[in-house]
């Protein structure tokens, strides 16, 4: 996990594989580690959790460990509840939060990271995501982010086959 922040820098889309994610929360949250290395400069990380709880239980162990009010530098968003503020470097929600932010902002410009974490624990929503994101970077559209980037974690996914899909983008694990 410790390569994790150098190599978000090199590759505009990534995937993580091995360790189960939730190992990985409980190690060092990966948007922790990106927001370190100043990412959360060009906008915000934001990190997708299948489940409402577990984005208000991980933006809240992520808050305290970075001693601060959630809200201010970490917050989440799930249905009818928005707990972020204008300085929210690392915002956490669930992957229907972040499509209605593709929806009405289609380049994300307010985002400089996108995590998918939970991959595996696919939906409908998470496929739409992974749809919406490669339109994204496939197409050359003069209002998106070059900084953009966006990771896939998961634990179990055939990551190999997602790759493909994404451009053969690199995979760490």
């Amino acid at each position: 996990m410790s390569r994790f922040p150098a190599v978000a820098g090199r590759a505009p889309r990534r995937q993580e594989e091995g360790e189960r994610s939730r190992d990985l929360q409980e190690e060092r949250p990966s948007a922790v580690c990106i927001a370190d290395r100043g990412f959360s400069q060009h906008g915000m990380i934001g990190v997708t959790q299948p489940r409402k709880v577990a984005a208000i239980s991980v933006a809240q162990r992520v808050a305290e460990e970075m001693k601060c009010t959630l809200g201010s530098k970490v917050g989440y968003q799930v249905r009818f509840d928005d707990c972020s503020s204008k300085e929210t470097a690392i915002k956490y929600m669930t992957d229907g939060c972040l499509l209605k932010h593709i929806l009405g902002d289609p380049n994300l410009t307010k985002f400089s990271v996108i995590i998918l974490d939970e991959a595996h624990e696919r939906t409908l929503t998470t496929d739409i995501l992974f749809g919406l994101l490669k339109k994204l970077f496939q197409e050359k559209s003069p209002n998106r982010k070059e900084h953009l980037k966006v990771v896939v974690m998961s634990a179990t996914m055939e990551l190999a086959k997602l790759s493909a899909f994404f451009g053969n983008c690199p995979i760490f694990d």
